[in-house]
């Protein structure tokens, strides 16, 4: 009887809104995994607030033989606030962490937990751009869309899946997330927190919803970019985000003009271009780090974010420099009409 006392409890957390429709699916199959698993489990559906009878379907599951814990979350930070308050209450020292529209598969919960309880990893993410993930029936528009979000994130983290909403992780580390976090990413404010984590991908299906619906919208997606601003070490507030466009808009007039300048001196197209960027993209950055974000970095970014912020610009670069080379080179488009088809 002590040895099962001993046995780490591992805590399934479900953030839901008006998914009455994919509960009963969702809790079976998950209890048909915990039902033979060497370590107790429990359930914990933390509801923000649904008023399709979501929380009475669940009522309905409590008492049966994996516990069922109902929580009517009032944190107002969104999924990120409604999974930390769950957590509060977690009793296992492992939390799975996933979704209630059957996108994420319940027979990987299990796998997930024991990468963490071995020991080996801090944190355990269900990927689909790992070596054997698959999104299967995703249109492609949400592919592009999954694939840009990721992209944002690529310099701040080393994993392929940063946005995954599938994971385990121990229930420090996600307790060390900062209270305040909105939005809907949890897993990137895990892999992005003050303490060192170990990371473990492990490649999962990822199926679209077939009940429901989705609740992505614009609002969700600015609510991501400026929680990203936050986390790579600016500060995402209505006025450091109209500087931060103004100091873009700067950019581009920097880069056009001395394009321009270079080009009249008979200076080579690459050469042109490239000059011409690194020179935006400094001044991009002495303004952003002196002007726009300067309350939350002193008189300066970090040395940290500056080469974070150099990675994505190499990226754009080589981007850019591929879509000039064809519209000048192979359709014949005039010099400085490409150039500014390029830049935006």
């Amino acid at each position: 009887m002590k040895n099962k006392e001993k046995k780490a409890v591992v805590s399934v957390i479900i953030p839901t809104l008006n998914e009455a429709e994919n509960v009963d699916i969702i809790l079976t199959r998950l209890s048909d995994v915990f039902r033979s698993y060497p370590h107790k489990a429990e359930i914990i559906i933390a509801d923000g607030g649904s008023a399709d009878g979501t929380q009475d379907k669940v009522l309905a599951w409590e008492g049966r033989d994996i516990p069922v814990r109902l929580l009517r979350a009032t944190s107002g930070h969104g999924l990120s606030g409604d999974v930390l308050e769950a957590a509060l209450l977690a009793q296992g020292s492992v939390v799975v962490v996933m979704d209630a529209d059957l996108s994420h598969p319940p027979e990987s919960a299990a796998l997930l937990a024991e990468e963490v309880l071995s020991g080996n990893y801090d944190m355990a993410i269900g990927s689909r751009y790992v070596r054997g993930g698959s999104t299967p029936d995703w249109p492609r528009s949400r592919r592009i869309i999954s694939r840009c979000a990721s992209l944002f994130a690529w310099p701040l983290v080393d994993v392929k899946d940063p946005m995954s909403g599938f994971f385990a992780v121990r229930k420090e580390k996600l307790l060390a997330v900062d209270p305040a976090a909105g939005g809907f990413k949890i897993a990137l404010e895990v892999l992005l927190g003050k303490t060192n984590i170990r990371v473990k991908e492990l490649p999962i299906s990822f199926h679209d919803r077939l009940r429901g619906h989705s609740k992505m919208s614009l609002g969700q997606v600015r609510m991501y970019l400026r929680r990203l601003i936050a986390l790579a070490g600016g500060a995402a507030t209505v006025g450091s985000s109209v500087k931060f466009i103004f100091v873009g808009l700067l950019g581009l007039a920097v880069d056009f003009i001395t394009f321009n300048l270079l080009w009249h001196m008979k200076v080579g197209l690459s050469y042109a271009h490239i000059s011409s960027f690194f020179a935006a993209t400094i001044v991009n950055y002495i303004f952003n780090s002196r002007w726009s974000f300067r309350q939350t970095r002193g008189n300066r970014l970090g040395t940290e974010i500056y080469f974070r912020y150099l990675a994505v610009c190499m990226m754009a670069l080589f981007f850019r420099g591929g879509v000039l080379a064809l519209l000048v080179k192979m359709a014949g488009w005039p010099v400085k009409m490409a150039l500014i088809f390029a830049i935006c």
